[in-house]
């Protein structure tokens, strides 16, 4: 009997953990942006209708406030009377978005974005902080920015005219795209790992960044590093780069036709291909060194 009551009162309290979970639609339209701040998984996929759906425990779900300004979505939890215990330790609110199209994110907190769709798009911006992510992003756009912070990462691909991004803290970036023009700023001890064919890039590194150009090639590249900042791209091949190095900072390089360098400190640039050296300063102590 003892027996028998104890997997009773577990069976009860399990049907009881399961119950207090719910699912809430909500009527939303006249959207192509995401805000989200908090705790959010957010499931976003391409439809001809906007929708939302909300599934979170039911304590919680009177605290999860929903409108729509100026074209955004915007989604965030008010904590001011919530229960004590969510505030220690809350399970992600998870959220279902289905929009026409996508033209801006703005993610901070411990937010998580899966997008599903592919989308074409004149200009698109991306602002992602905290330990937000975004997974599964596939832009089509003419001109695309984006401001990576703190713990923040992006996985993304698609097809840019212009595309201008910039890391920080500890960010990570993760980019199949081709581009036209690129400018990448990175500082702090971001990651950036890129694939794709560029036509001209302007690339400027300080701090701990750690960068790696892989998969593709470039036109013109121009490069400036300081700090203790990596810079990896012997499979990259570039037909002309113009190089500029401080602090201890490391260049791995594949440069087909011209290379112009001015190096100091204690840094480090080698090079592969048999390109014309159209200008090189190199200080005492750093090196410029051709490899196979």
């Amino acid at each position: 009997m003892k027996k028998f009551f104890t997997i009773a009162v577990v069976m009860l309290l399990t049907m009881t953990l399961f119950a207090q979970t719910e699912k809430k639609s909500f009527n939303v339209s006249g959207f192509e942006g995401i805000d989200a701040g908090g705790v959010f998984e957010i499931e976003l996929v391409k439809s001809d209708k906007e929708s939302l759906t909300i599934e979170t425990e039911v304590d919680i779900m009177p605290h999860v406030k929903v409108k729509v300004t100026a074209g955004v979505l915007r989604l965030s939890i008010e904590t001011k009377d919530l229960p004590s215990k969510f505030k220690r330790n809350m399970k992600a609110v998870k959220a279902y978005v289905s929009v026409k199209n996508l033209t801006n994110i703005n993610l901070s907190g411990v937010t998580t974005l899966k997008v599903n769709s592919a989308f074409t798009v004149n200009d698109f911006v991306a602002r992602v902080s905290g330990v937000s992510k975004v997974e599964g992003l596939n832009i089509t756009a003419k001109s695309f920015k984006a401001n990576l912070s703190g713990a923040s990462s992006m996985d993304m691909k698609g097809v840019g005219e212009t595309a201008a991004f910039e890391l920080s803290g500890a960010s990570k970036i993760k980019i199949n795209q081709t581009f036209g023009g690129l400018k990448l700023e990175g500082s702090g001890a971001a990651k950036i790992d890129v694939t794709g064919i560029s036509e001209y890039a302007e690339l400027s590194f300080s701090g701990a960044v750690n960068a790696k150009f892989s998969g593709g090639w470039a036109t013109k590249v121009i490069l400036e590093m300081s700090g203790a900042s990596k810079f990896d791209a012997p499979d990259y091949p570039v037909k002309e780069m113009d190089i500029k190095v401080s602090g201890v900072s490391n260049v791995n390089v594949n440069v087909t036709e011209a290379i112009s360098v001015e190096v100091s400190g204690g840094s480090s640039i080698r090079y592969k291909g048999d390109p014309q050296i159209r200008k090189v300063d190199i200080s005492s102590i750093s090196t410029f060194k051709k490899i196979n």
